[in-house]
Parts: C-alpha cells; structure tokens; sequence
C-alpha cells in the first residue's frame, strides 16, 4: 500500500473497505488486516477520519463494524473532520 500511495500527489484522500479490524476506529478487536493499516497510517503519516462509528451491519449476525475507512493527507484533515455524514444503505434481497 505504501508504494501506491507514494505514486500519488498531495493531498491524498483514501476512501474504502478495507475490511481491516481496530480499536482505533470503531472495532471491538483487531484483526491483522487492521493493524497493517494502523501501522501504515503511522509510517505515512495519513490521517483518520472514522468517529469510531459502524460503518457496516452483518446481514446475517446483525452485527456492526467499523471496516470501511475514510484516510487522509494531514493537510485536509480539518476540511473534513466533523463536517461527514454518515451514509446508510440497507440491502434487501427479492425471492
């Protein structure tokens, strides 16, 4: 992921499912995934913008997560910071 990123100009804004599970952004544990991208967040200097809220529920267990992460350039962190909404999306499948 480094060496992408690196190929990008700044300011860079990351959105996506990382499916990564941490602590830091909403995760009740964290999985390997995750502390890959607290590790990268660290070395890359990037910022977090999730308010530790759920970003996907399970269909099957109703479970939440926070998988989905929106990362960022220091530099627009306080363009964005506070000032997101939160999208909902409920998937339902017709038999």
């Amino acid at each position: 992921m480094e060496t992408h990123i690196g190929q990008l100009p700044p300011p860079v804004l990351l959105l996506g499912d990382f499916n990564a599970h941490s602590q830091q952004w909403g995760s009740n544990k964290r999985s390997t995934r995750g502390k890959m991208v607290e590790d990268f967040l660290l070395k890359s200097n990037l910022s977090l913008l999730n308010s530790g809220s759920p970003t996907y529920l399970h269909p099957a267990t109703t479970s939440f997560s926070a998988i989905d992460l929106s990362i960022t350039h220091p530099a627009l962190y306080l363009d964005f910071v506070g000032k997101l909404i939160p999208i909902y999306m409920v998937v339902t499948t017709i038999q």
